[in-house]
């Protein structure tokens, strides 16, 4: 099977205490893919992230996905 991240799944793990490889860690054997426009609206917020804790989280998964692409 495999798995597909979308925006608000991004904004709920942003918004929760937890850190991505915790949300992700169920689905590890999974292929885990981000739509192109999902990507795209990571990539704003990278650039508008308005605390250190926000660019870090969105820069962790745009390094990992951008292996993908």
């Amino acid at each position: 099977m495999g798995l597909v991240i979308d925006t608000s799944a991004l904004v709920a793990v942003e918004r929760s205490s937890n850190t991505w490889d915790e949300v992700l860690s169920p689905a590890a054997e999974e292929p885990v893919v981000l739509p192109a426009i999902v990507y795209a609206e990571l990539l704003v917020g990278v650039r508008l992230a308005d605390t250190p804790m926000r660019f870090n989280r969105n820069v962790w998964v745009q390094t990992h996905f951008s292996r993908s692409i």
